[in-house]
């Protein structure tokens, strides 16, 4: 038989769960913010570093460095509010792009990288140029003016060109 008292302690105890459960919740989306770059909402280089860190070496990779080009002299003449849109754009056309397959991220600055797990060998390196390409066809709206953007693109082959994480980065910066 229950008693009030009884009763009492239970809904502590269920109070006590719930609110472990909100500081869990919190503290996991803490975890992921830390991982976010908040500008693009694309991995940080923290999170690419994890992600890099959770690939399976086995399978066939495809590593893409994307510099944007002209990035400084759009800072310079048309404001660091520029600046942050062309780079707020160019990571929400990774994300529809490449997020839900492909890791993503802004390293910083106007760094951005690419891995993508590939089956297909060479032609899915040239699909996959080829659609980062894309990325920078269109021109970026800002303040009622059309900014131009340009990349500077280097695409290595995982296990192919490079047989490890810090080579693979180098060479595709090289690239």
């Amino acid at each position: 038989e229950l008693r009030y008292k009884d009763l009492e302690n239970l809904s502590k105890i269920e109070e006590q769960a719930e609110a472990l459960e909100r500081e869990r919740a919190l503290f996991k989306e803490m975890e992921d913010l830390a991982l976010r770059d908040g500008l693009t909402g694309l991995l940080n280089r923290q999170g690419f570093d994890a992600a890099m860190d959770g690939l399976d070496l086995d399978n066939t990779y495809w590593f893409s460095i994307i510099d944007l080009t002209m990035f400084k002299p759009i800072n310079d003449t048309l404001g660091h509010a520029a600046g942050d849109a062309v780079l707020k754009e160019v990571g929400r056309r990774l994300t529809i792009q490449f997020e839900k397959k492909h890791i993503c991220s802004r390293n910083g600055g106007d760094e951005f990288a690419v891995v993508a797990r590939s089956e297909d060998g060479r032609e899915f390196g040239e699909v996959l140029g080829q659609q980062i390409k894309s990325i920078f066809d269109e021109p970026i709206e800002f303040d009622g003016r059309e900014i131009k953007i340009g990349a500077a693109i280097g695409l290595v082959q995982f296990a192919d060109e490079v047989s490890n994480l810090m080579d693979m980065f180098a060479a595709a910066d090289a690239a």
